[in-house]
């Protein structure tokens, strides 16, 4: 199951809400969360500085992630820079390494671009 590395920042109401739940009850309703999604909580962190709170979920899929985002920036508790990051394990990083697509950058044609190096 894939991965998912959340950043978030609280508005002024969801960190009155974690001062009300403390850390013990939100991390129940991330598991929750995280459980009504087909996924399971591995770890919650808050912080003193930026981001509030860190979360990384196992989860089915990219959709799932974004509808744990959307839910959570909908209650208004979280901030627009909510960030949601899919982590790789080292074996999906191998498995990236055998996957050869064709590509060529913009303005060139493909026999320019042989051999990769630079930006697209």
């Amino acid at each position: 199951m894939p991965t998912y590395l959340h950043l978030v920042d609280y508005t002024a109401e969801g960190l009155a809400g974690l001062m009300a739940d403390g850390g013990t009850g939100r991390t129940a309703a991330l598991r929750t969360l995280a459980a009504s999604l087909g996924g399971e909580l591995l770890h919650v962190w808050w912080s003193a500085g930026e981001p509030d709170c860190v979360a990384i979920f196992e989860l089915p899929d990219d959709v799932a992630s974004l509808a744990l985002e959307a839910k959570a920036r909908a209650s208004g508790a979280v901030a627009d820079s909510f960030r949601a990051v899919r982590l790789m394990s080292a074996e999906e990083v191998d498995r990236l390494r055998t996957i050869a697509p064709e590509y060529h950058r913009p303005g060139t044609s493909p026999a320019e671009s042989a051999g990769g190096g630079g930006r697209s």
